[in-house]
């Protein structure tokens, strides 16, 4: 039983070491909102939490738990950020998204169960939570377009900021069939990030009504960033 959901993004930026003095006001903006998502959704009193990301190089039903690990050594920082408590020996390489998401969590104080699934991959782990009794909150990380502007990472595309709208919409409305409905074909042109795991969220909710709040939606560094919180009502 899903109880609710936040939307955060995925910009390794989110870490606070790798930005630099003109980037730490809208990081810290940033966090401040992701902070605020996860502060309502955790008051609603999970037994878990699903991390939700997309990886492209993930195969069918990879789930992140104990031990897992990713890191920031792609970004100029040699740090290894734990999936639940501390890296082990042996333990799988966890993709950014649930990397970054899980040191949310972190900072937000979630001491319980977490577990890390990978979106569009076809999980019967997903499936099942639509019969499991157990509380859950879905944290669900994605950025959207990366093409807004000449000095986007994607270059220019005139579809990236009506999609951008779209989504910021959808994330506000409550409405898993609208996160459904995102248009597949255009996000992906615009390298939105989190289409697949939006796209997943929204089937697992569909039909769940929801209470949202959306705390941010900009795009400081040529990337669209959306944060919302999803509460049962």
């Amino acid at each position: 039983m899903i109880v609710a959901a936040a939307f955060c993004p995925q910009p390794p930026l989110l870490y606070p070491a790798l930005l630099g003095p003109q980037g730490q006001e809208a990081g810290a903006l940033l966090r401040s909102a992701c902070a605020a998502a996860l502060d309502r959704t955790l008051g609603t009193g999970p037994e878990a939490v699903l991390l939700l990301g997309a990886d492209r190089a993930a195969v069918r039903d990879t789930a992140y738990g104990a031990g897992d690990a990713g890191d920031l050594k792609g970004y100029g920082l040699p740090l290894r950020l734990g999936f639940d408590g501390p890296p082990a020996d042996g333990g799988q390489a966890v993709p950014l998204p649930h990397a970054l998401g899980a040191w949310l969590l972190d900072e937000a104080g979630f001491a319980g169960r977490r577990v890390g699934l990978v979106a569009g991959t076809g999980s019967p782990r997903l499936r099942s939570l639509h019969a499991d009794t157990s509380r859950w909150v879905l944290l669900v990380m994605g950025d959207g377009s990366a093409r807004r502007t000449e000095k986007s990472p994607g270059w220019y595309d005139p579809d990236a900021v009506p999609f951008d709208e779209t989504v910021t919409r959808a994330l506000g409305s409550g409405d898993g069939t609208a996160l459904r409905a995102l248009d597949k074909s255009i996000g992906e042109r615009v390298l939105a990030s989190g289409l697949c795991a939006w796209a997943e969220a929204g089937a697992l909710m569909q039909g769940t009504p929801m209470e949202a709040t959306v705390h941010y939606a900009d795009a400081p560094f040529g990337v669209h960033y959306c944060v919302a919180s999803w509460t049962a009502r």
